[in-house]
């Protein structure tokens, strides 16, 4: 019996970016729900475990890559236990990449009745992951190597631009006011949410200093829940401490985006914040107390999409954060 499920997402990346991720076998595969382990080969080939529905199933793995037309195909096709192939086509739509792909399983008649519903959300969640978390990593690989390139002299950093004078405000005219008791305004929610930020802070939280820590936790972490919320960065910062809470995870990842391109990242083990990382729209980053204190200078009210991992045990075994 044969077993295929068509999709479709788009990348904001360019094709020759998501081309050269998806190509890495070890990379692709941190997609896959169903993948189990793997021993590599060669490098376009591995000896592939992978679990669904329960049961073990051992493939041996095969890249191959062409081009056909202004496209260029992804092709992993696995023979063993299963037959096994996923078929990607990229095809670049102006800065972001079109992805159309196609998943074909072989198996017995008995197999196909218990594979089928499985291979089905096992496309469902890649295609997600495809279209949150690929982006995510790839902005991390595309830093470490201009960091790379920036360290070797490679690249130059772009010159910052020189501070304009502030333009002095207009002088205004005295009007004559009614003398009247003005109520005391009430205490602006804003210090409230710092003071609820600070509070969850002891010493110096840099678990999200490590690049690689950084990356695994974006790539192999599970998306639990997302919210798109408009206001300052700290104010976001408290709506991730209260979306944490409402989860209960034991070990909670946090990625927030602005629509100004700043992000904040954050890691919570139990209730406690043990890592924060903030990095700028124009390419700077910081760790720590150092983070949470540009965090403040942020002061803009704007769109922010939030989005809450929980953090498998075995991934934070790995990453000592357990």
């Amino acid at each position: 019996m044969v077993i295929t499920k068509n999709f479709e997402v788009v990348i904001p990346a360019p094709t020759d970016v998501v081309f050269n991720v998806l190509t890495d076998i070890a990379m692709h595969l941190s997609y896959w729900s169903i993948y189990d382990s793997l021993q590599l080969v060669g490098k376009d080939e591995a000896i592939v475990s992978l679990r669904i529905a329960g049961s073990q199933y051992s493939i041996r793995l095969k890249v191959k890559t062409e081009a056909v037309g202004g496209s260029r195909v992804i092709d992993f096709e696995g023979q063993g236990d299963i037959y096994f192939s996923l078929r990607l086509t990229l095809a670049a739509k102006g800065l972001y990449t079109l992805i159309t792909g196609r998943l074909l399983v072989k198996s017995s008649f008995f197999r196909e009745r218990i594979l089928a519903p499985e291979l089905v959300s096992f496309i469902d969640d890649y295609r997600r992951k495809l279209m949150i978390e690929l982006p995510l990593m790839i902005e991390v690989l595309t830093k470490k190597e201009v960091a790379k390139l920036l360290k070797e002299g490679v690249v130059e950093a772009p010159p910052s631009e020189p501070s304009k004078p502030a333009t002095p405000a207009p002088e205004e005219k005295p009007t004559a006011t009614p003398v009247s008791v003005k109520p005391t305004p009430p205490t602006p929610p804003k210090e409230e949410v710092k003071k609820e930020v600070m509070a969850e802070v002891s010493g110096d939280p840099r678990a999200l200093e490590d690049e690689l820590k950084l990356s695994m936790l974006l790539v192999k972490s599970k998306l639990s829940t997302t919210k798109r919320v408009e206001n300052t960065a700290v104010e976001v910062l408290n709506e991730a401490l209260k979306t944490r809470d409402e989860v209960g995870l034991p070990i909670t990842f946090v990625s927030a985006s602005s629509v100004e391109g700043h992000k904040i990242r954050l890691l919570f083990k139990d209730k406690t914040l043990i890592g924060v990382r903030l990095e700028l729209s124009d390419g700077s980053v910081f760790n720590g107390r150092e983070a949470l204190n540009k965090v403040k200078e942020i002061t803009s009210k704007v769109e922010w999409r939030i989005y809450i991992y929980e953090v498998p045990p075995e991934l934070a075994s790995a990453l000592e954060i357990s």
